[in-house]
């Protein structure tokens, strides 16, 4: 049916406008209050409305969740509510190169990462690894000493679920040349480094077998791309 013609606003406890007058159907977004006490949400028809009218609405509590991450584990959460904001806090103590695995491709769902030196990197989901990622730019983040979130967050007026992990390239287990490395992944769309110790004018030939859908990577230790194979057999 139609939808009623009518506004709302929000008072603080002083009485101070806070927003509005607005129309309810007009998603207005996060709105962050700045006082403690009791505000005053009120409703208001058109002037010229006639009879009477009802509708429905909900308020809800789109607060930042806050929480401690590990390095090197995968984390799943759920955006519960529209607007809201994952915050994963995490510190390192050192120079530290790190990359961001996206175990989920949701295209709705993006990420920033920000720490002393403000925003280090934020990129959507689907775009974070993987074929999406085949340029040259710098993979791998090089953080500096200090306190970051990784703040995730879902665009449209939606509820998501995620799952990502951040991997210190720096604890990759050492891989040694000419030899087979069987590896497994899991999660099939997740990503396993191997560091190698080589030296200015050393060659490498990659050669891989098995596996579908896989790319590959070789990254320096700025983290920027050195070669990109789409498909890791083509080696």
């Amino acid at each position: 049916g139609a939808q009623p013609n009518v506004y709302y606003r929000i008072l603080d406890p002083n009485g101070v406008l806070v927003t509005g007058p607005n129309y309810i159907n007009n998603n207005t977004g996060a709105l962050t209050l700045t006082k403690t006490g009791t505000y005053l949400l009120e409703f208001e028809g058109n002037y010229g409305n006639t009879g009477s009218t009802s509708f429905a609405f909900q308020l809800l509590d789109v607060s930042d969740q806050l929480a401690a991450l590990i390095l090197n584990q995968s984390f799943s959460g759920t955006l519960s509510q529209p607007d809201q904001r994952d915050v994963h806090t995490f510190t390192v103590t050192e120079n530290t190169l790190l990359y961001v695995d996206a175990l989920d491709g949701n295209g709705n769902g993006n990420w920033q990462l920000i720490g002393p030196q403000g925003l280090v990197d934020g990129r959507n989901f689907r775009n974070t690894d993987g074929v999406a990622r085949a340029g040259t730019d710098p993979l791998a983040l090089t953080l500096v000493p200090g306190a970051y979130q990784f703040i995730v967050t879902y665009s449209g007026n939606q509820t998501a679920s995620y799952t990502f992990r951040l991997l210190v390239l720096s604890t990759a287990p050492p891989l040694v040349l000419g030899l087979d490395t069987p590896i497994s992944l899991d999660p099939a769309n997740g990503t396993q480094a191997y560091a190698i110790s080589a030296n200015a004018g050393d060659v490498l030939h990659i050669s891989a077998t098995g596996g579908s859908n896989v790319s590959l990577r070789l990254i320096d230790s700025a983290g920027r791309v050195v070669t990109f194979l789409q498909n890791a057999s083509q080696g």
